[in-house]
C-alpha cells in the first residue's frame, strides 16, 4: 500500500465567489449556484451554507440565493430582497422576473468528475495473487465540523480481535456532496496511508465504507483510494447509490453487473449493505469476501470494528 496526496478544490469559496456576481435586485436558486459549481446534488449544500454561512462572510450576499420555488428560507431574507427592488410575495420571489443564473461554465465540480472517470479508467477489475496475509478495513466520520478521523483495523480469519488498529485526524475541508465523496474521505484515508506506512502495515486487502464501481462514475471511494494506495479494495455501502437490484440480488448499471446487495444470514431481517469492487478484485471475489467477515453485525466485521473506531478514536 502506497502514500498518496490527494488535492481538493475550496468549495466554499467557489460558492461565495458566484454569490458575490448576482446582482441587487435579482435572485438565483440553490440549485442554480450548485449548477455552476458542477454539480445539481451540490443543492443541499449550497442551501446549508447559505442558511449558516461560515465567518468572514459579511458581504456575501446569501439572501440573494433562494429554493426553486422562489421562497425564501433565511431569515429576514424577503424584507431585504425587497429593499433592493426585487419582487416579493409572500416571502416568495417573483423568479420569473428577475432570476439570475448568468454564471461561468467552469466551476470546479466539473474538474472533478474529469478526475473521477481518468480514476475510474485505472481500476483494474481482476483478481491478482497476493500472498496471504491479514485483511485491513477502514472508515472515516466527523468529530468535529472540518475535522475528519480516519481508522484501520486490521484482522485474520482465525481471530477474534483485530491484530492491529490506528485511527488518524486530519483536515476535512471538502463538504459531503453526493456522487464526491471521494474528495471528502480521501484527504483523510491520505494520512491514515502514510501513517499505516510508518508503522509497517501492508494488508493483503481494504474493506472500505463506501462504494466502488456502484457510482454513477463508476469511481467510488473504494475506487480511488485502490488505485492512488496501490492496494485491492472492496466497497460496502449502506445505501445504494445507483444500479438496480435483480431478484437474485446482482445490481447491474448500464447493463452490467457492478455489486450485489447482501445481507448478514446470521441477523434475521436485518438490513443489506451494497457490496462492489473497489481495484483488484472482481465483481464475484468482493461479494464472497465481504460475505465471508459477516459475524453479529450488519456490516463485515473488520468494517464493523473500523466504524466504530472511526466515532471513538
Amino acid at each position: 500500500m502506497h502514500p498518496f496526496a490527494l488535492t481538493s478544490p475550496d468549495l466554499t469559496s467557489a460558492l461565495a465567489a458566484l454569490l458575490r456576481t448576482v446582482p441587487a435586485g435579482r435572485a438565483t436558486t440553490f440549485g442554480d449556484l450548485a449548477g455552476a459549481l458542477g454539480a445539481k446534488s451540490a443543492a443541499v449544500w449550497v442551501g446549508t451554507v447559505c442558511r449558516r454561512p461560515p465567518d468572514g462572510w459579511d458581504d456575501v450576499p446569501t439572501w440573494r440565493a433562494v429554493r426553486a420555488s422562489g421562497e425564501c428560507v433565511l431569515p429576514g431574507q424577503a424584507e431585504r430582497l425587497r429593499a433592493e427592488g426585487a419582487p416579493v410575495e409572500d416571502a416568495r420571489v417573483e423568479l420569473n422576473r428577475v432570476r439570475y443564473a448568468d454564471f461561468p461554465p467552469d466551476g470546479p465540480l466539473h474538474a472533478l468528475k474529469t478526475e473521477q472517470d481518468a480514476l475510474a479508467e485505472r481500476v483494474v477489475l481482476q483478481d491478482e495473487p497476493t500472498a496471504p496475509g491479514p485483511i485491513g478495513a477502514v472508515d472515516v466520520a466527523y468529530p468535529s465540523p472540518g475535522t475528519a478521523r480516519a481508522a484501520y483495523v486490521e484482522m485474520t480469519p482465525d481471530a477474534d480481535e483485530p491484530t492491529f488498529s490506528l485511527a488518524v485526524e486530519s483536515a476535512a475541508p471538502f463538504p459531503y456532496v453526493s456522487g464526491f465523496l471521494t474528495y471528502r474521505e480521501l484527504p483523510a484515508y491520505a494520512a491514515l496511508t502514510e501513517r499505516l506506512g510508518e508503522a509497517g502495515r501492508a494488508p493483503a486487502l481494504l474493506l472500505v465504507d463506501g462504494n466502488g464501481i456502484l457510482h454513477p462514475r463508476l469511481g467510488g471511494v473504494a475506487c480511488g483510494l485502490g488505485v492512488l494506495a496501490d492496494v485491492p479494495t472492496i466497497g460496502v455501502a449502506k445505501k445504494q447509490l445507483c444500479g438496480a437490484v435483480r431478484e437474485d440480488a446482482w445490481i447491474e448499471l448500464a447493463g452490467e453487473v457492478v455489486g450485489a446487495r447482501i445481507a448478514n444470514p446470521h441477523i434475521p431481517r436485518g438490513k443489506p449493505v451494497f457490496v462492489s469492487p473497489g481495484h483488484r478484485v472482481t465483481v464475484e471475489t468482493a461479494v464472497r469476501t465481504a460475505t465471508s467477515w459477516f459475524r453479529d453485525h450488519r456490516l463485515p466485521e473488520p468494517l464493523w470494528r473500523a466504524d466504530r473506531l472511526s466515532k471513538t478514536g
